[in-house]
């Protein structure tokens, strides 16, 4: 069984090669990703060409959720939707994952209502990659979680900005001075949204939580979500 599964991927790989050279006559070397669907529940692999471009691809993987009869709304097998195994987690590569599970729910038991996030996503914080903002980088580190959540789901592929980019990002958009680059200040949930429109090409929509029911109201916008762009996935 395990022969037959090798040989099929080199196949495919020498397929990939031959595939891109007569249509583009280029050559470049096959890229090999195993993938883990949430709905199908067991391992996938895809083999893409280096040089390829996530659109290029769109209408292959939009046969394949149809081979499976999986959604369409959601990417489900480009790049970045690669599983990460124990050998990726061990060899130190990037942040914490999903740092709420394992913890003990309690508000329940209170009579509150318990919202978790669906799909991965990266903790990022104070101090972390040798940088201190202790004080001033609590969104900054925020603004990165959320963009790593949106990479982990596939919906991205664009690198997790340092604060020294997520500064520039909103002076090229008129929001700050050129003076802010560089400096300590702190950012709020409106800058956040600034960047994550620009940088994921998202809609961001800004929700005010005064009040009692705030959070209530933002786990509906969770549940009832806002349909997507069509033709945008996967």
């Amino acid at each position: 069984m395990l022969k037959g599964c090798v040989q099929r991927q080199i196949h495919e790989m020498g397929r990939i090669v031959l595939s891109e050279l007569k249509m583009r006559g280029t050559s470049s070397l096959p890229e090999v990703f195993h993938l883990r669907p949430e709905p199908l529940g067991h391992l996938c692999t895809m083999i893409y060409n280096k040089r390829g471009q996530c659109a290029g691809f769109a209408e292959f993987r939009r046969h394949i959720h149809r081979l499976f009869l999986l959604p369409v709304d959601r990417p489900l097998f480009r790049r970045m939707n690669r599983h990460l195994f124990d050998e990726d987690l061990r060899a130190g590569r990037g942040s914490l994952l999903n740092v709420h599970r394992g913890l003990r729910l309690t508000s329940a038991s209170a009579g509150g209502r318990v919202s978790l996030v669906q799909g991965t996503y990266a903790y990022h914080h104070y101090m972390q990659d040798g940088f201190d903002d202790d004080g001033w980088g609590c969104a900054y580190r925020s603004l990165q979680t959320l963009i790593s959540w949106f990479r982990h789901q596939g919906y991205t592929a664009t690198p997790i900005p340092n604060h020294a980019e997520v500064q520039k990002c909103l002076v090229d958009i008129g929001d700050k001075e050129a003076a802010f680059v560089g400096s300590k200040q702190w950012i709020g949930s409106t800058e956040v949204g600034f960047v994550m429109e620009k940088a994921c090409d998202v809609q961001c929509r800004w929700v005010g939580l005064g009040g009692e029911g705030g959070g209530t109201h933002v786990a509906s916008c969770y549940i009832s979500p806002p349909s997507l762009r069509a033709g945008s996935y996967p």
